[in-house]
């Protein structure tokens, strides 16, 4: 075989089936690092919502220990998450709905819900890139929520099932024997 046979192969086009197949390749490597890239900056956003609806709870948490009587247990549902989308204009620009549901026990079966969603207590902070509580959680507001959520449960009770819930007042004393479980796994609302 001579210098100039090898040259003659070198020098010779790719054929149409190579090229297709390195052409795939590429694009099949090109698919799978935005895959990877997709996955990355979800699973931290995800985690932002976890880490600013972990504050949440334990704020709440404590303030309820602290300032309400009757109170058996708190326990958190998680953090759902939902982005908004209509048939019509596709997915929504104003972010998702991520909200931490919780329930305040009165008692082994009796609660009302205390639902709070990320949009009123946290603002997008494009210098962090993340979301930020946007401000302290203040008495006046968390009471303002409390009083709210527990309003809402009464509405939907008779007069006589109301009465679970009379032990539930204000008070310095709290309820110190409260037991709280945290919950900030993510979960997709159930609107139906």
């Amino acid at each position: 075989m001579t210098n100039e046979h090898w040259m003659a192969e070198v020098e010779q086009p790719m054929s149409g089936s190579r090229r297709l197949l390195i052409v795939g390749v590429v694009v099949l490597v090109l698919i799978g690092a935005w895959a990877v890239f997709a996955y990355v900056e979800n699973k931290k956003t995800e985690r932002n919502y976890q880490d600013l609806m972990a504050e949440v709870q334990e704020t709440y948490s404590a303030y309820l220990v602290e300032n309400y009587e009757g109170i058996e247990a708190i326990e958190w549902q998680g953090v759902g998450v939902e982005f908004l989308a209509s048939d019509l204009i596709g997915r929504s620009n104003f972010g998702p709905v991520v909200a931490t549901e919780g329930r305040v026990y009165v008692n082994k079966t009796d609660y009302f819900p205390l639902d709070i969603s990320m949009s009123l207590v946290a603002e997008y902070d494009f210098d962090a890139e993340e979301y930020v509580l946007n401000g302290p959680l203040t008495p006046k507001n968390m009471d303002g929520d409390i009083s709210f959520e527990l309003g809402n449960k009464l509405d939907d009770l008779s007069p006589s099932d109301r009465r679970v819930f009379d032990g539930f007042v204000k008070s310095d004393q709290g309820s110190p024997d409260t037991e709280v479980m945290y919950n900030v796994d993510i979960f997709k609302f159930d609107w139906a």
